[in-house]
């Protein structure tokens, strides 16, 4: 991730679609245990390679759902898809939100 510096050299306020899209990745990418104070922040990555492909992305699916419900900005998850490219995975998500 990244961030910006406005005019005055303070960080930039971010718009709420940014913020959201922001906090999304936030969860999406962080392994569940690893936020300080917050063991149930993040999703599990399925470490376990002994599942069957497809089984392992409805796993991921289900993972990233339950992440995407705890974010109260969310109000509802259209979709969500594992795009499995070589060794890595793109998740994509469509959701509604309150703002």
């Amino acid at each position: 991730n990244s961030f910006s510096a406005g005019a005055s050299g303070d960080f930039a306020v971010l718009s709420p679609r940014e913020t959201i899209k922001q906090g999304v990745s936030h969860i999406t990418l962080t392994k569940r245990g690893d936020y300080p104070l917050m063991n149930s922040f993040g999703i599990s990555f399925g470490e376990d390679r002994s599942f069957p492909e497809d089984l392992a992305d409805n796993l991921i699916q289900t993972e990233v759902s339950n992440a995407l419900k705890s974010d109260p900005r969310i109000s509802e998850i259209k979709s969500i898809k594992v795009v499995r490219e070589g060794i890595g995975i793109i998740i994509e998500a469509e959701v509604e939100t309150i703002v």
